[in-house]
């Protein structure tokens, strides 16, 4: 069966596919405008702006490419009581997620990164400000005993979930231990298919089907500097320890443009090359719609290297959507396909 083939296969069976992201939902605001004046009250540019959208974020965005992929998806997780939450919840109602597992609490709040684009005299738009509100205090023991509840009733009726560790600050997060504990028993013994991917603690993931870091979180993972330089035979001599050390059955190390390495136990490395991406990149959130493409594919009966194949694939859609997080739909992978890939990577 070959590349197309395959894709097309996984297209078919995702509308049948019951996937839930549990972890950190963020709300992303991006606004975009022309630096057109400076201020005279202070010494400021005013921004015109000519756009403005909400998006989830963090495991929101991963939630959202599960969804743009044809999967029935479920949000699970712990949000405020707040606007960005109802904001969060209409762009997700919008795109037929189902969010009857996000619990709100009003002494939470939602997470939010104002995130603001502009051009200095019409020239090339870029960053220039972005305001975030995060919780700085654990979630509560209630809520994670409803998350806890949640995932024993639920867990075992779906084929995939995928659990988004985003925060930053330990602890403060929904991907706590008793939710990791509640998560892999309650996949036990099912053919539920468990991905993990988290910023600074994917150590903590064991027993997954696969993990899925770049290197930087993969050198955090084996408690080394996270300007760690892990290439060659070092990135190999790392992964194989992490493989001892966590025990998924399969850890995909994405490289950006060198594409992914699939590691095994007592396997010889796979790399997997990915496709060039030409011009202006923006890699905010590549990694979200990896994880949700490699998901869908492994839940829909793919194997690893095609699985990972066609998450490089979507990986490399989205890294061309400038100024936002973004998606790739499955016309968007397909065209994909019909490009030649990165002989070099």
């Amino acid at each position: 069966m070959d590349l197309q083939q395959a894709a097309e296969r996984v297209f078919a069976a995702a509308p049948r596919l019951k996937i839930a992201v549990v972890g950190d939902f963020y709300l992303d605001r991006y606004i975009v405008g022309n630096m057109e004046a400076i201020s005279r009250e202070a010494p400021v540019p005013i921004v015109r702006v000519e756009h403005d959208e909400y998006l989830p974020g963090g495991g929101g965005n991963t939630t959202l490419n599960v969804r743009a992929l044809g999967a029935q998806t479920y949000a699970v997780g712990v949000i405020g009581d707040d606007l960005s939450a109802e904001i969060m919840v209409r762009e997700f109602d919008r795109r037929g997620v189902d969010t009857r597992y996000l619990i709100r609490d009003p002494h939470r709040l939602t997470p939010t990164f104002n995130k603001i684009y502009a051009s200095s005299y019409h020239g090339r738009k870029q960053q220039v400000a972005r305001f975030d509100q995060e919780n700085t205090e654990p979630v509560s023991p209630r809520d994670q005993q409803r998350l806890v509840e949640i995932l024993r009733a639920e867990a075992p009726h779906w084929d995939a979930i995928i659990v988004d560790d985003y925060n930053e600050v330990q602890e403060t997060g929904v991907v706590t231990a008793p939710i990791l504990d509640a998560l892999t028993r309650s996949a036990a013994g099912s053919r539920t298919v468990l991905v993990g991917d988290s910023r600074r603690r994917i150590q903590r993931f064991r027993g997954f089907t696969a993990l899925v870091p770049n290197e930087v979180e993969l050198a955090l993972g084996l408690g080394l500097p996270e300007n760690a330089c892990l290439e060659g035979e070092e990135l190999e001599r790392a992964a194989f320890r992490f493989l001892e050390l966590t025990g998924p059955q399969y850890l995909v190390v994405t490289l950006a443009e060198k594409g992914a390495m699939i590691f095994q136990a007592g396997k010889e490395p796979i790399p997997v090359p990915t496709w060039t991406a030409a011009g202006e990149v923006d890699v905010t959130g590549a990694g979200d719609t990896f994880a949700a493409m490699l998901t869908v594919a492994l839940a829909g009966g793919s194997d690893i290297v095609t699985a990972v194949t066609l998450a490089n694939a979507a990986a490399s859609v989205v890294v061309k959507k400038l100024f936002t997080t973004g998606t790739a739909t499955p016309d968007e992978i397909r065209q994909q396909l019909r490009r030649p890939r990165n002989s070099s990577s």
